[in-house]
């Protein structure tokens, strides 16, 4: 008994009607579901009396070498010149500002406190500290 392992036959797959019965099925979930309806969030918008600047403020950069001295925008001054040299320059409104500290990585930790302190005394609300490296 011979049994034939290869068929002579060509086998033809029609794919356009596969395709139109997918398209047709498509067709019917589209039409049959139904969507969640879009609800509406009431949000309370605040109320803007002044106009206002919306760019951040530029900090005050304070630096702090390793030797103890600290720098107030590139001019040197003393540790308790700081806030009088911040209120001669912008009043009150200097307690209000962004002031980064930027610290020297070998810099004493007992300098920094006293810096950090003095400003907080004085009434600075917002520090940074930055750390950098030594050159």
């Amino acid at each position: 008994m011979e049994i034939r392992r290869y068929c002579d036959k060509d086998i033809d797959l029609d794919l356009i009607s596969m395709v139109d019965m997918m398209l047709l099925i498509l067709i019917f979930f589209i039409l049959t579901s139904s969507f969640l309806p879009l609800y509406n969030i009431e949000v309370n918008l605040p109320v803007v009396k002044e106009g206002t600047s919306s760019l951040p403020s530029r900090p005050l950069i304070i630096t702090l070498t390793r030797q103890g001295e600290i720098y107030l925008e590139g001019k040197k001054l003393q540790g308790e010149d700081i806030a009088a040299r911040l209120f001669l320059k912008f009043g009150e409104q200097w307690k209000k500002k962004e002031l980064l500290l930027k610290v020297d990585k070998d810099a004493r930790s007992e300098d920094l406190l006293r810096l950090i302190d003095s400003l907080r005394r004085d009434g600075a609300t917002k520090i940074n500290v930055l750390s950098l490296q030594s050159p």
